[in-house]
């Protein structure tokens, strides 16, 4: 379990895993592999929650 949050540092969100792929390949490797619902994060410029969800695997494309 990891904790992603947005921006303002307020918005704690509890995720069961979290990739950073750097490829498209992986994405798509990472979605096959999952049974879990899916959050995707980038820049987590959001401000009501929208920056991830509880119990999913996370994709964090911030880079």
């Amino acid at each position: 379990m990891q904790i992603i949050n947005d921006v303002t540092g307020l918005n704690e969100v509890l995720v069961a895993s979290v990739a950073r792929p750097r490829s498209t390949d992986e994405i798509a490797a990472i979605l096959r592999r999952t049974s879990l619902p899916v959050s995707i994060g980038g820049g987590r410029f959001s401000q009501g929650l929208q920056t991830a969800s509880p119990s999913s695997f996370h994709i964090d494309l911030s880079a």
